[in-house]
């Protein structure tokens, strides 16, 4: 995937898939499972494919430069439900940047309407492959910083 929006996608096998395809799919399938948690209500069976698709030793860096562990970011994301339940978030410009037979990493610029924070954001992940992940990819890493 290259320039322009990333439709809804639900899950899809990933033998067989392109990488820009697999990586377009798993950040609209996570960024749609998290825009379902804020618009709550939601229960914890709605939550448990968020946590999944983190590995292990996740990190983030969010757009004011603070650096979050795994067990940062699934509390305070558990910790907003329902708190968003006009929120749209759009993705685009998903573009893989590099990859190998462990590691793919990817941009994407994230839209968000209808709430509060109405800002743009650009991000860039690293996934690490896992033939267990739904989409063969589990998040490693993401980036984000503020969009002008």
């Amino acid at each position: 995937m290259s320039a322009g929006d990333v439709m809804d996608g639900g899950a899809v096998p990933h033998d067989g898939q392109t990488v820009e395809t697999a990586a377009g799919e798993e950040i609209v399938r996570l960024h749609r499972i998290i825009e379902r948690w804020l618009h709550g209500p939601a229960g914890e069976d709605d939550f448990e494919p968020f946590s999944d698709a983190l590995a292990s030793g996740f990190t983030m860096v969010v757009p004011d430069g603070a650096l979050l562990d795994r067990e940062r970011v699934v509390a305070d994301v558990r910790a907003v439900r329902g708190s968003e339940p006009g929120l749209e978030i759009h993705i685009h410009d998903v573009a893989v940047v590099a990859a190998d037979a462990s590691v793919v990493v990817a941009t994407y610029r994230e839209e968000h309407r209808g709430s509060a924070s109405d800002r743009s954001r650009h991000a860039t992940v690293v996934f690490v492959r896992d033939e267990h992940a739904l989409t063969g990819l589990r998040w490693r890493h993401l980036h984000e910083t503020w969009a002008s």
